[in-house]
């Protein structure tokens, strides 16, 4: 949604106000430290074992770009939960706060999907099991153009 889309639609609008505050909340204080925090943790899991992983210097530059945008979107979150959480006379601070959060939130997202599918790409199994590893790939690619498809039709990025 545009900046000036978001702006008219919580012109007054209170209870759209509370719905922007109460995602604000619950993403910059739940979603947003736990899925930075799992990607800082994967960067240091692919990094220790890089033998392991079939391309690990893209699976950590992808990981460390995600756990980066996801730490971006909860600072974000923290400023727009100060200024949405007041009667501020330029309340328009706190809706950009908000927008940047949801940008950094998609970004973050779709690094941390993209990072999955290049952690499951089999480096040296045969048969069976790298069957399983490459369907995960596929799955998670999958999903990947999903998301992507879903936030372009939806108004990227969201409002919230």
């Amino acid at each position: 949604m545009s900046e000036r889309k978001m702006d008219q639609r919580f012109n007054g609008d209170t209870t759209e106000e509370r719905r922007l505050k109460r995602w604000v909340n619950s993403v910059g204080t739940v979603t947003l430290p736990l899925l930075a925090g799992f990607s800082i943790t994967s960067v240091v899991v692919v990094s220790d074992g890089a033998e392991n992983f079939r391309w690990p210097g893209p699976t950590i530059l992808v990981l460390a770009f995600a756990a980066l945008a996801l730490i971006a979107a909860v600072q974000c979150a923290y400023h727009a939960h100060l200024y949405l959480s007041k009667k501020d006379p330029d309340r328009k601070k706190g809706l950009d706060w908000a927008w940047w959060t949801r940008w950094f939130y998609d970004i973050g997202l779709l690094a941390v999907i993209a990072g999955l599918a290049l952690v499951v790409v089999p480096r040296n199994d045969t048969g069976i099991q790298a069957g399983f590893r490459w369907a995960a790939f596929g799955v998670a690619c999958a999903v990947w153009i999903a998301e992507v498809v879903w936030k372009l039709r939806e108004g990227w990025p969201r409002s919230g």
